[in-house]
């Protein structure tokens, strides 16, 4: 199953458009997300927009994989994920998936991790069990509701 959803990725891939800010290749916005890096915090910053609830299975693994290629090319060592506004439910085989494509990537870096839920009970939970099946022991995790707190906790780490 992930290699036909990695297939599906491929063919409609380049059916989504990438919107850069200005000059800002730090920064990638979509109807879906903005991923931002902050070079002076070594912060990565994924925010989820409302529009998530309308996105596919195919759309969704496009959106990880921009935030994959972020990871990989500045491998932060924090990370804060907005998911007040997620409203898509991640389902097993796309935990999988991200596991494989994204989570990986964050455990071969060693990241703190700050998650500041959704809004939507159901996407969360789905988050979560995402993140409990993850390969690696080097990531660091912690749910927030508040994201004034996830930033906090994210300055005292490193």
């Amino acid at each position: 199953m992930i290699l036909l959803l990695n297939r599906l990725l491929l063919l409609n891939g380049n059916n989504h458009k990438k919107y850069y800010m200005g000059n800002n290749k730090n920064k990638f916005k979509s109807k879906y997300q903005i991923i931002e890096y902050q070079e002076e915090k070594d912060l990565l910053i994924q925010q989820w927009k409302s529009e998530t609830e309308y996105m596919t299975d195919e759309v969704f693994m496009h959106e990880m994989s921009v935030l994959a290629e972020y990871i990989t090319k500045y491998k932060p060592s924090k990370i804060l994920v907005d998911q007040r506004d997620f409203f898509f439910t991640v389902n097993p085989t796309l935990q999988e998936w991200v596991n494989e494509n994204v989570n990986a990537k964050i455990s071969q870096i060693g990241s703190f991790v700050a998650f500041v839920v959704s809004k939507d009970l159901f996407a969360s939970v789905s988050v979560e069990q995402t993140l409990s099946e993850s390969h690696g022991k080097s990531l660091i995790i912690k749910f927030f509701q508040d994201k004034e707190e996830a930033l906090k906790w994210l300055d005292e780490v490193v």
